[in-house]
């Protein structure tokens, strides 16, 4: 069964998604012995997208996951041939979006 958490995403939601995402950019920057660096000055867009993106702005569609996005401006000779040789998941732990136990700390009614 799909779940989906149904709360408002905020504006402070996403500021919560900027250091995770630089991180990541910066990972794939250095992507095959650093052959990506040279897509560090043509980032042209950061965004949230699919079903969080869209809960983002109806705040009702739910979340099932956060999907982050980055586009560029092509290189003529780096490509980044398919996006599946970019594509990195990651499991963070949003203190808002993530249970007490994900989290690590004890139940409401535990110790």
């Amino acid at each position: 069964m799909e779940e989906r958490d149904y709360r408002a995403l905020s504006e402070q939601d996403l500021q919560e998604l900027l250091d995770p995402s630089d991180k990541e950019l910066r990972r794939f920057l250095k992507t095959g012995n650093g052959k990506y660096a040279v897509y560090q000055e043509r980032l042209i867009a950061v965004c949230l997208c699919q079903g969080a993106a869209k809960h983002f702005l109806d705040q009702q569609t739910g979340v099932k996951d956060i999907d982050i996005w980055f586009f560029f401006e092509e290189h003529d000779l780096v490509r980044i041939s398919n996006f599946r040789n970019a594509r990195k998941s990651l499991v963070l732990a949003l203190p808002r979006f993530a249970t007490r136990e994900a989290l690590g700390l004890p139940s409401e009614g535990g110790p």
